[in-house]
């Protein structure tokens, strides 16, 4: 965590034009954008980026992968949830931790949605990699990405 303090009050306001403000991962309130708009795989892959996670595990010696969000508002991670099943039609599980909620997407449903991020995602990123390692697991060089996140 970084911590910037002003004690101008000209530089304070002027920033808070830019969203920056106090303990905003718990104001966070969902973007606003035309539902016509091809954002949303954006907003979850940077979101991810961020403050998200990627993670590979074993289960009976299988390699699996585990795709989660977190944030202090749990209005973001409930628009988020609603906004990836409502297109990709998969469900994710919900925990809260302090003042915490995490959205974690597990197995087949970790799959789809790296499938579907992977186009928007930069070289070096948590996503590109976990992709390029389940492409090689799958022994494919390219894994299907007939419908994405709008």
């Amino acid at each position: 965590m970084v911590e910037v303090r002003f004690t101008s009050k000209v530089i304070a306001k002027s920033i808070k034009q830019f969203g920056i403000v106090r303990k905003k991962s718990l104001t966070l309130s969902p973007p606003k954008f035309s539902q016509s708009s091809n954002v949303l795989a954006f907003i979850i892959a940077g979101y991810i980026e961020g403050d998200g996670w990627v993670r590979k595990y074993y289960q009976r010696n299988n390699k699996c992968f585990c795709i989660g969000l977190c944030s202090g508002s749990k209005q973001f991670i409930e628009w988020a949830h609603n906004e990836i099943k409502s297109q990709l039609g998969i469900t994710g599980s919900f925990s809260t931790k302090q003042n915490t909620v995490s959205l974690k997407y597990s197995n087949s449903a970790s799959i789809t949605l790296l499938e579907r991020l992977y186009p928007v995602s930069n070289q070096n990123s948590k996503i590109t990699k976990a992709y390029s390692e389940l492409a090689t697991i799958t022994g494919q060089d390219k894994l299907e990405t007939s419908s994405r996140l709008k």
